[in-house]
């Protein structure tokens, strides 16, 4: 594991199994602004708040950044560079902006 330059925000959940990978330069984020008041700077506007869960086993590669409420299945690699904003399954490859699952582990 490098957790060189990785931040973790946790304010709204942050669950981690056992055995899982993390590159250098990787961002969990927990939480966004909801952009309701427009007279307002988005820093003045409420945050909603959102778990991540990364699953055992799992390999999230570097400078990905895994957004509010995404859960990374069991066995899941996260290509470098990926920007996750929706779950991925366990056992998968997922890559790209955003992260697509281009392959299952399991065949």
């Amino acid at each position: 594991m490098d957790w060189v330059n990785c931040f973790f925000h946790s304010a709204g959940n942050l669950e981690i199994g056992m055995s899982f990978g993390i590159g250098p330069s990787v961002q969990i984020i927990t939480s966004y602004h909801i952009n309701k008041n427009l007279n307002q700077p988005v820093l003045s506007n409420s945050l909603k708040f959102k778990k991540v869960t990364i699953k055992s086993g799992s390999d999230i590669r570097m400078n990905s950044v895994i957004l509010p409420g995404v859960t990374i299945g069991e066995g899941a690699i996260i290509g470098a560079g990926s920007v996750v904003t929706k779950s991925i399954d366990p056992y998968v490859i997922a890559i790209g902006s955003p992260a697509k699952q281009i392959k299952d582990r399991k065949l």
